[in-house]
């Protein structure tokens, strides 16, 4: 009899990219003064740590032998913030952003399937204007 090791991990092991808690949230405030129509806004990502691959994949850790090309890696835990404020008149309209504030840099994913270690990062702080005009 062959022993089939389950694909996805021992039961209760976590699951690939599945962090144990994700949540967004934005909050905005409009008012008007005089002839002007004017917001401001705050937002916050969070994502907790999670596996890049099943339980059943060994985690990569200092000072082990590991003979796979298919490591377990664990993501960080980051909180992204994004602000933004802005007026519009008439058919004009002007807004500031900014968003990942705090310029926070982690990996949303590591692989070493082509046998080198590769990341996919959270986008830098960008910070930017946008001015519009409604025919």
């Amino acid at each position: 009899m062959v022993n089939i090791l389950n694909p996805y991990g021992p039961p209760g092991s976590p699951s690939s990219f599945a962090p144990p808690l994700q949540f967004n949230a934005r909050l905005r405030y409009q008012w008007v003064m005089s002839s002007l129509n004017l917001f401001a806004q705050a937002g916050v990502t969070h994502t907790a740590h999670s596996f890049t691959q099943s339980g059943s994949n060994p985690v990569l850790s200092a000072g082990s032998s590991i003979s796979t090309n298919q490591l377990r890696f664990e993501n960080p835990p980051y909180t992204l913030y994004d602000v933004s404020c802005g007026v519009t008149k008439q058919a004009w309209s002007v807004e500031l952003y900014a968003l990942n504030l705090t310029n926070v840099i982690k990996s949303t994913f590591t692989s070493d399937a082509q046998f080198s270690l590769q990341e996919n990062i959270t986008r830098p702080r960008v910070l930017g204007v946008k001015i519009g005009y409604k025919l």
